[in-house]
């Protein structure tokens, strides 16, 4: 199940039951604050991350209470998958850091310009001409270049300890197309990272810096 607590005073709420699920497991919550001042939560219900699916629930009141029955997002759309959803300088559009598991792993983009009532799937990243051939990645994390293009540095798979870096990425259209791909030298030993654009521009990323496992979640590194 999910559940929510807030502050409006210094100190914590009881936790509030927002979503539950008798058959699956509810997986990766993740929040975002629209302009609105709505809060949205989105979170993933299913066996495995092969078969989840997306869903989505509101709160209009700051956190306080939250609407009962969570939405289901659009066949193909399933929310973030891990990392934050990041907002448009426009302050309309949102942007889904996602991807998928099943055939393969593959990152895409989802992006919503009615503050959530509908979704757009983007293109894959993984395929860009610039990866090695077969890269494959999932849970991208993202944050906006100084010209504007949106950019996302994702987990990857990679069977050899040379693949076994994170994948940088970047699109001028909101991901219906990349326009530049690459393998960075930050290593990455399929685990999940995250990253944050900082105020003074500095761009911070959090990973496990380590390449030659794929099991090893040490050490950590940012």
């Amino acid at each position: 199940r999910c559940e929510a607590r807030c502050s409006t005073t210094g100190k914590w709420t009881d936790p509030v039951k927002v979503a539950a699920s008798k058959e699956f497991p509810l997986w990766n919550p993740v929040l975002i604050k629209l302009p609105n001042q709505d809060i949205v939560l989105f979170f993933k219900e299913g066996l495995s991350p092969k078969t989840w699916k997306g869903k989505m629930v509101r709160s209009f009141d700051g956190g306080l209470t939250w609407m009962w029955g969570p939405v289901a997002l659009p066949s193909g759309v399933v929310g973030p998958t891990k990392n934050k959803p990041i907002l448009l300088p426009d302050n309309v559009t949102i942007v889904a850091p996602s991807s998928s598991e099943s055939p393969r792993w593959s990152s895409h983009l989802e992006r919503s310009e009615d503050e959530g009532l509908t979704w757009t799937r983007g293109a894959p990243l993984d395929t860009h001409p610039d990866l090695p051939r077969g890269t494959q990645t999932i849970q991208p994390s993202l944050y906006i270049a100084s010209n504007g293009h949106v950019c996302a540095l994702a987990r990857s798979h990679g069977v050899q300890p040379s693949d076994r870096y994170v994948v940088h990425a970047c699109t001028a259209d909101v991901g219906r197309t990349w326009i530049k791909a690459e393998m960075t030298d930050a290593p990455n030993p399929n685990s999940g990272l995250d990253a944050v654009r900082l105020r003074d521009g500095r761009l911070l990323m959090v990973h496990n810096n380590a390449h030659t496992t794929t099991t090893a979640r040490e050490p950590i590194a940012g």
